[in-house]
């Protein structure tokens, strides 16, 4: 595993000055040694949208790939995503709304 190590918390990664590199967008916090996730941001449009990486990525190696998540709240409006996303997908974004992204979404199904 020291060579492709498997994701298991989330990144709390510094924020990089290029946005399209950090792991993490502002309206996100992270708790529990980063295995929860809480979002801190005013949820009344698609601009308020956040997303947060993984501390790797799904090795290639894998062949397939599987992961949990449990959803604790679905907040006021149930507007959350559960995705994948590649390195250099926007992170003020929900997953599945952008190329190289894939996700599934509480409020919509898509």
């Amino acid at each position: 595993e020291e060579e492709t190590p498997l994701p298991r918390c989330w990144s709390t990664k510094p924020v990089p000055p290029n946005p399209l590199l950090q792991d993490k967008y502002n309206y996100i916090g992270l708790s529990q040694s980063n295995l929860r996730v809480h979002y801190k941001g005013h949820g009344k449009t698609h601009k308020d949208a956040s997303s947060v990486r993984a501390t790797h990525p799904i090795p290639a190696s894998c062949g397939l790939y599987y992961f949990e998540v449990k959803i604790i709240s679905k907040g006021r409006d149930g507007y959350m995503g559960v995705g994948l996303s590649a390195q250099g997908v926007n992170m003020n974004r929900l997953p599945g709304w952008d190329k190289h992204s894939y996700g599934y979404h509480g409020d919509d199904g898509h």
